[in-house]
């Protein structure tokens, strides 16, 4: 149960950073990913070896490497403006060419006389 709740905690945290970076919040989804994987390889790994109760210590320290691997990475994302303009040149520009039908959509351009 302590364990839930420190997932649940921890997840809530990593999104408020990812939102503070301007990134959207399902980046926090990573923690209890490799929180779970972390510890799942680590039983798995310390079963194999015949560790006995290690194992569980093992799937203990997955599950540690897995949040820290979590907090890293999100850590490690640039900040990005939510709100920013797109740039330049982007929308309705390009040339639509009427006999192929993979002409991206929206550069159809009128032909000015």
């Amino acid at each position: 149960m302590l364990e839930i709740i420190l997932i649940v905690t921890l997840t809530k945290r990593l999104a408020a950073k990812a939102d503070e970076k301007g990134r959207s919040k399902a980046w926090a989804g990573l923690l209890p990913l490799f929180w779970i994987g972390g510890e799942v390889i680590g039983f798995a790994i310390g079963a194999a070896m015949m560790m006995g109760m290690g194992a569980y210590g093992l799937a203990l320290l997955g599950a540690a490497v897995g949040a820290i691997s979590a907090w890293v990475i999100v850590s490690s994302l640039g900040f990005q403006d939510r709100f920013a303009p797109e740039p330049d040149g982007l929308e309705g520009e390009g040339t639509f060419d009427m006999d192929n039908p993979y002409s991206p959509p929206g550069t159809y351009q009128p032909a000015t006389r």
